[in-house]
């Protein structure tokens, strides 16, 4: 029978599995040690994690503890590869104690998340077992039954073997049934391959690229876009001009690689400022707007001392002074002309909004610019 003995001042811990809506409340001592977490929730989740040893998950701790209203605002932070700690998260590591995380004088808030659980991928020794790692990786997110996993949204995975790499993504619809849950986010990469360690490829099928009416005409204007964005500050860079695959399926590939960007003071803001403004405003020398400026479509470039922050994703994009008829859902009335265009200074004006909404600029000359 399993019993893990509540070790110390007992605590209430509430954890969200990475990619589910569903909340589970776990009671652990501060002396029991984190491996001991990571066996009761293997147990208060089952079936859940039948597949897979407690070291395998992953706990990280959240800084600053959300309600379940906000969950959206966790699901995409993560670590480096090189990284323990951020601004964010820390990585709960198995010999340490609770209280090592939540000391004496630190209760957990009450109704509030605390931790994030991670589901690992499926790993392999060597090249030739990739095919095997896969086929595990699918019978073990075949029993993610959402009876117990709750409103499941998505799951991020991968099967690794040798040095090869492919990530997939487990859907959480209600009538999807296994073993079409998982579906391929990329190809199958191969870290000694310089072209699948230094760029990005972007994907989009055709019929939800923006004004794909007639397609070759968006795909030329969209090179021309790239082409023009070449080798200047605050803007993405492609390493391969777009295409349409034999699948429909629309691909760029960027040499940009980055982290979505967090702007956490004044200094950061001022400093995003600058790089993404001079980005709009070659754009807009080039006759062109972006059309999607959000903080999601900003990259944060860490090691870059010229420029930090590039504005990515021209998806969207367009001539200066287009009427549009549909409005992106971050527009609002004061986004077109009087006369439905946007312009460049629509494109100023969305990046003064977003801008604002940060709440990190405080200071009177910040709230004036």
């Amino acid at each position: 029978m399993f019993t893990i003995t509540v070790s110390g001042t007992p605590i209430i811990l509430w954890c969200l599995v990475r990619g589910s809506t569903a909340i589970f409340d776990i009671t652990i001592g501060r002396d029991n040690h984190v491996s001991e977490l990571k066996e009761v929730i293997k147990k208060v989740e089952e079936p859940v994690f039948d597949s897979f040893d407690p070291d395998q998950l992953k706990l990280l701790k959240l800084k600053n503890p959300i309600n379940d209203e906000n969950i959206s605002d966790i699901q995409n932070l993560s670590l480096q590869d090189d990284e323990d700690e951020n601004d964010d998260i820390v990585l709960m590591k198995d010999m340490r104690k609770i209280v090592a995380y939540w000391p004496e004088n630190q209760a957990p808030h009450e109704d509030l998340i605390h931790v994030i659980v991670e589901a690992p991928g499926e790993e392999k020794a060597v090249i030739e077992d990739f095919s095997k790692a896969k086929n595990e990786l699918e019978e073990k997110f075949n029993k993610f039954d959402p009876m117990y996993f709750g409103n499941i949204q998505f799951m991020i995975c991968y099967a690794a073997a040798g040095t090869r790499l492919r990530f997939f993504a487990i859907d959480g619809s209600s009538n999807t049934n296994s073993p079409s849950r998982l579906i391929a986010l990329s190809n199958q990469l191969d870290i000694n391959s310089r072209r699948d360690h230094d760029s990005v490829e972007k994907r989009v099928s055709v019929n939800y690229l923006p004004f794909a009416g007639n397609l070759d005409d968006r795909i030329n204007f969209l090179s021309n876009l790239y082409e023009h964005a070449k080798g200047h500050t605050g803007l993405v860079q492609v390493k391969e001009s777009p295409s349409i695959s034999r699948q429909r399926i629309y691909k760029v590939v960027l040499e940009t690689r980055g982290h979505f960007c967090q702007v956490r003071n004044v200094d950061e803001a001022r400093v995003m400022s600058q790089c993404v403004l001079t980005g709009l405003s070659w754009l807009h020398k080039g006759g062109y707007v972006h059309r999607d400026i959000r903080l999601l479509n900003i990259l944060f470039i860490p090691g870059d001392v010229d420029c930090k922050y590039v504005l990515i994703d021209f998806e969207h994009a367009n001539v200066d002074g287009l009427v549009t008829s549909e409005r992106l859902k971050d527009w609002d009335d004061k986004t077109l002309t009087k006369h439905n265009e946007y312009t460049a200074q629509s494109d100023l004006y969305q990046f003064g909004k977003m801008l604002r909404n940060l709440n990190t600029v405080n200071s009177e000359a910040g709230k004036n610019f």
